[in-house]
This record gives structure tokens, C-alpha cells and sequence, in this order.
């Protein structure tokens, strides 16, 4: 599928089925979705990555790098990346920070979140974020897995056991809060 669109953001996919009946009614053995979004359509979803704005976005070495500042009290900029780990959760893609850099150094998650010096300007950048992808999918698919592959963010879905002309893939399914 040369275009697919989830909400806002379009990709392509490939789909694969095996063991499709001649009857539609009847469910198929395995049916597979991967689905690829490219860097710049990821560049859509910033909203969902963080709870601040954020400067730049980028796809490679296996996650998401995401750049902003903090201004303080109009003294300081301090800038700050983070490197998101994108992940199926509840119906969507969740992007939970992994590596954080503040002016120039490298920071756990953990030890940020700790910290009182910046855990309070710092808690919606930290927070993980989740885009609802079910909501723009049939009912009887699932998302199983997401990866970021070179610059392209890539998505797994699931559809196994399902009839191709079942109720299932005319319904679209529903996001699932934390």
C-alpha cells in the first residue's frame, strides 16, 4: 500500500496473509501489517513525544532524538535533547525517554526525575507520551511492535485470525488508557 494514513500521519505498508480462504467470511491463518512513516511525517506527532515544544526531531540509530531549551526566568537558555524509545502500548505508540543531554551532559532519566533542581521544569519533557493509533485502525488489528529502522519509523501490526470480510476490519478499534 503505497499510502496509509493513521490520524494526521501518512506511511506505507506491506501486508502479508497466509492461509486466506476462498471464503471471505472465514478467518485467515496470519495476517501482517508493517507499516513505515518517514521522518518527516514522525515530525507530526511532536505533540504526542513530549509536553513542551520542541525545536528539532530526528530518526536514526534506533530512536527518536527530540532537542528543545529551558528559558529560566529569562536569564538562562539551557538546551536539552532527548533520545526516545518508541514501543507498542495500549492500542498505540508510547516514546519514553532513554538518554537525556542537559547543557552538554549526559543525565539518567532517573537521576533528572530525582533531581530538585530540575525535576519540576523538566517533569512534561520527562513524561512518556502515547500516540492512539487504534482509533484510526480496524477493531482486529493490533500494533505489536515499533521500531525506529534508519530514518523511518517502522510498525507492526497484527491481524491474525481474522476474516477479511468480518465485522472486525469494518470497525475501528478503540485506544486503551494507562
Amino acid at each position: 500500500v503505497a499510502e496509509l494514513s493513521f490520524g494526521d500521519i501518512t506511511g506505507s505498508a506491506l501486508i502479508t496473509a497466509t492461509g486466506v480462504p476462498l471464503d471471505s467470511a472465514e478467518p485467515v491463518d496470519t495476517l501482517g501489517i508493517v507499516a513505515t512513516v518517514s521522518e518527516a511525517n514522525v515530525r507530526k506527532l511532536s505533540s504526542f513525544m513530549s509536553g513542551i515544544e520542541l525545536k528539532t526531531i530526528e530518526l536514526g540509530d534506533g530512536v527518536i532524538s527530540a532537542t528543545t531549551e529551558f528559558d529560566i526566568l529569562g536569564f538562562f537558555v539551557i538546551p536539552i535533547s532527548v533520545d526516545l524509545v518508541p514501543s507498542a502500548v495500549n492500542g498505540g505508540i508510547s516514546f519514553d525517554p532513554k538518554t537525556i543531554i542537559l547543557a552538554g551532559e549526559e543525565i539518567s532519566v532517573a537521576d533528572l526525575r530525582a533531581s530538585p533542581e530540575f525535576a519540576g521544569l523538566a517533569r512534561q519533557f520527562l513524561q512518556s507520551q502515547t500516540f492512539c493509533v487504534a482509533s484510526s485502525l480496524p477493531k482486529a488489528l493490533t500494533i505489536t511492535d515499533v521500531d525506529v529502522v534508519g530514518s523511518d519509523l517502522v510498525i507492526a501490526i497484527n491481524g491474525d485470525g481474522t476474516a477479511l470480510a468480518g465485522p472486525e476490519l469494518s470497525e475501528l478499534g478503540v485506544c486503551k488508557q494507562k
